[in-house]
């Protein structure tokens, strides 16, 4: 699935933000796939001279996906301009590295036994 959200700012400059769409992407989620679909969403509602910025995680297949919606849609726009990084990822990558070095498989251990944990007392109660 991939989630196409729009942000954008009003006449009363109140900033909003809205679901576009929720996609089924066929095939693998490489750049070139996501881009395709993106860029339906974009001819759908017609927004292709209001693309300002990218905004996705750190995984390299969004440069990919950005490249390519550009390339096809708004050639004249630099990539290294309008792609921007999620700065909740960041910081959630960051905290995870903090918290569990380079075993972050060990925060999952840590969830799933917690919740396993929870569902055991659950069970023990009734």
């Amino acid at each position: 699935m991939l989630a196409v959200v729009g942000h954008f700012v009003l006449h009363t400059s109140k900033a909003k933000s809205c679901l576009l769409s929720l996609r089924h992407v066929e095939g693998a989620h490489s750049g070139e796939n996501m881009a395709q679909s993106v860029i339906v969403v974009i001819e759908e509602y017609e927004i292709k001279d209001l693309l300002g910025y990218f905004v996705l995680n750190n995984v390299s297949s969004n440069d990919t996906c950005v490249r390519e919606i550009l390339k096809q849609l708004r050639p004249e726009l630099n990539l290294k301009e309008r792609r921007l990084w999620c700065f909740s990822h960041i910081v959630n990558l960051a905290a995870k590295a903090f918290l569990f070095g380079e075993e972050a498989e060990a925060f999952e251990f840590e969830i799933n036994s917690y919740v396993q944990l929870q569902q055991e007392e659950k069970e023990l109660k009734a």
